[in-house]
């Protein structure tokens, strides 16, 4: 049965005449696979965004409730009750200091990030 399905198989690829392929074939299947992989990069990055969203909430959401519970800690009244004074805007102006240079030094590494894979 076999050998019969092997001469038949033979006998058509005899018959039936191969079309050669077109000058651009190997170009639009390369295009059609830079397609595909730029989706597939779009989708895990859409994943990995997704991911990091919902694990920062859950992460804030675990801390608040450990705090509210196990603490008692009420961040509303907390910053009602809190008072400055003279001595401590030195400290604040500081802090600003620092908040901003870490926020100017991620916007840096986020452009020469793009720079670097554009080139």
């Amino acid at each position: 049965m076999k050998a019969n399905q092997d001469k038949l198989l033979k006998e058509a690829l005899r018959k039936s005449s191969f079309e050669t392929l077109s000058v651009d074939f190997t170009s639009k299947v390369m295009e059609q696979i830079n397609v595909e992989a730029q989706r597939k990069h779009r989708r895990a990055a859409r994943l990995n965004f997704v991911l990091l969203l919902v694990t920062s909430a859950s992460l804030i959401g675990f801390t608040t409730y450990l705090l509210r519970t196990y603490f008692s800690f009420d961040i509303i009244e907390s910053l009602i009750n809190l008072r400055y004074s003279s001595e401590s805007s030195p400290i604040f102006g500081f802090y600003f200091y620092i908040g901003f240079l870490a926020l100017g030094l991620l916007g840096l590494d986020y452009y020469l990030r793009k720079l670097k894979q554009h080139s």
